[in-house]
């Protein structure tokens, strides 16, 4: 498991590698010995303008590990652990421990296996919300209660491979069938309905 967040810091700094590298021939297909072989420096001045950092507290509710996605509405920062104990934990801007979203059972508003972690940061207040393997989007308020709930009423033997928020509580569902047709499917999902694309 530990070895998931070395392959993604792998992957980006790959990435990085790849896109800073000079093109001479307009060739785009290269190896990867003639990209590394063409790469120049590229400042991070032109990713960000400044970087900040903020050690976040940590006493026995705030203890994390392996975490897989942070974001920020300005105000309060979001940190996702996908992978057991499954839970979102909020800090101020300060790094101060705030509360943590924790809701792992079987009832209405908690989940048992959480795939993707989400804030929905346009509306009119900042909601955090959770793409589940049982096809729901669990949203919850800062304090952790859970404030909308929808099921994806998705196919039978329908498994949710990727997920994005888009807006205004729209989401990108994607899905794969491996016993109908075994191809993806693109999915646009909201609080009010489902439509398959």
């Amino acid at each position: 498991m530990r070895l998931i967040p070395s392959i993604f810091f792998f992957s980006i700094a790959l990435l990085l590698i790849f896109s800073s590298c000079n093109n001479q021939d307009g060739n785009d297909a290269h190896s990867i010995e003639f990209a590394l072989d063409n790469c120049k420096d590229m400042p991070l001045s032109t990713y960000a303008s400044k970087i900040e950092y903020l050690p976040l507290e940590t006493n026995r509710n705030s203890v994390m590990e392996a975490v897989s996605d942070v974001d920020t509405d300005g105000e309060l920062l979001y940190t996702f652990c996908k992978y057991a104990p499954q839970k979102v934990y909020v800090f101020d801007m300060q790094g101060h421990f705030v509360n943590e979203i924790d809701k792992n059972g079987r009832g209405p508003g908690e989940y048992t296996s959480v795939l993707d972690f989400h804030l929905e940061k346009d509306l009119q207040k900042t909601y955090i919300s959770l793409v589940t393997a049982d096809a729901r989007i669990l949203s919850y308020n800062v304090d952790g209660d859970c404030v909308r709930e929808v099921n994806l009423n998705l196919p039978k033997r329908s498994r949710i491979t990727s997920s994005a928020y888009i807006s205004n509580g729209r989401y990108a569902i994607v899905t794969t069938s491996y016993v109908i047709d075994r191809e993806k499917r693109q999915t646009i999902a909201d609080s009010r309905k489902l439509t398959i694309i």
